[in-house]
């Protein structure tokens, strides 16, 4: 625990006792105890807000990906299209039907990893 061998306890059990006294050592042990359970929810709660913020990056980063792979695949499905129109009379219904296949879907993965409870 925290890198301190059996021999450091004793040292620190031995000097905690004899600066507040077998009396009153119950009373600091007990607040000491609440303290760090406090510290150790105000670190959870810590992880999990920084753990939420990256999520919510992610999710912006993958977003902004695939908007820009549609963007970059209707451009060139219009260009294909214009030059197909250009030798044909009718429109090819086929290439945006390519163009909208070829936009992946996005998955329902990240919403189950937001639903999951945080682990301790």
């Amino acid at each position: 625990m925290f890198g301190i061998g059996i021999m450091e306890l004793v040292v620190l059990a031995v000097v905690v006792l004899l600066f507040v006294g077998p009396r009153r050592l119950p009373q600091v042990m007990h607040q000491f105890g609440k303290m760090f359970v406090r510290l150790r929810r105000m670190s959870s709660e810590a992880r999990d807000t920084f753990d939420q913020i990256i999520r919510t990056a992610e999710r912006e980063v993958d977003q902004e990906t695939v908007i820009n792979k549609a963007k970059k695949l209707a451009a060139s499905s219009v260009s294909s299209t214009s030059s197909a129109s250009a030798t044909s009379s009718a429109d090819d219904p086929s290439a945006v039907q390519e163009a909208n296949d070829a936009v992946p879907k996005s998955s329902n993965k990240q919403t189950q990893q937001d639903n999951k409870p945080p682990i301790d």
